[in-house]
């Protein structure tokens, strides 16, 4: 390791150290108060600016190692796709190229299985008439009576390492039709009209609980270790 490194690593060492003793005063310090009164209301406040700086300082030393690191993270990240583009491009393509064929041999199949049941049924009739059962081969066509079930053979290759998954999908044709246990309350405008409204909220829209929650916001001052007054 160069000096200039050594250095370099002493330093950042050091500084590290500083950063987790003053943090960790900080925190002990906090979690000694108890908000009981007006004093220790004030006393919490101060405390909470000085959480706040020492957050501000963590976030402002790590922000340069954050950034090194997402720049190596962005370009091996870059790089994969650039790499892996492609191929997904064209996995995607034979896949499709695939479901299609099984969509369209499969409806080319059920075609021929009827063609083939039809004749099927029309020779058991004949027969039936042949053999003088005139009644049977009328229950025959009239689909009353079994006929033995052709099978024909499938036409999709099985190969190695490779499955076929099937599951059903859907698209909206007429919301106005779908029940209301399958709708999502838009919680945005929702959102934006309690916030305009308040209470008031519960009355224009029914079938909501308003309620009102405080956030304390507060600006870092940079002290650690307070001593309690």
């Amino acid at each position: 390791m160069s000096p200039q490194l050594a250095l370099a690593e002493d330093a950042y060492k050091r500084e590290a150290q500083e950063i987790e003793q003053s943090t960790q005063e900080v925190v002990q310090y906090s979690q000694a108060l108890k908000i009981i009164d007006g004093r220790s209301y004030a006393t919490a406040a101060e405390a909470l600016k000085s959480l706040k700086g020492a957050m501000k300082r963590i976030k402002e030393w790590i922000k340069p190692m954050k950034d090194s690191t997402h720049r190596a993270w962005k370009s091996v990240c870059d790089k994969e796709h650039e790499l892996m583009d492609p191929l997904e491009a064209e996995e995607g393509r034979i896949k499709d190229g695939m479901a299609n064929y099984i969509r369209e041999s499969e409806m080319l199949q059920a075609e021929k299985q009827a063609r083939l049941q039809d004749q099927a049924k029309l020779q058991a009739a004949i027969h039936a008439e042949e053999q003088g059962c005139t009644q049977t081969a009328e229950k025959i066509l009239n689909g009353e009576a079994m006929v033995p079930i052709v099978c024909e053979d499938r036409v999709i290759p099985q190969v190695d390492g490779i499955s076929v998954k099937r599951q059903w999908e859907f698209s909206i044709a007429d919301k106005t039709k779908i029940p209301l246990e399958f709708m999502i309350p838009d919680e945005k405008q929702i959102r934006k009209i309690v916030q305009a409204s308040g209470k008031h909220a519960e009355q224009i829209i029914p079938g909501i609980a308003v309620r009102e929650s405080i956030e304390i916001a507060a600006k870092g001052d940079g002290s650690v270790g307070m001593t309690a007054s």
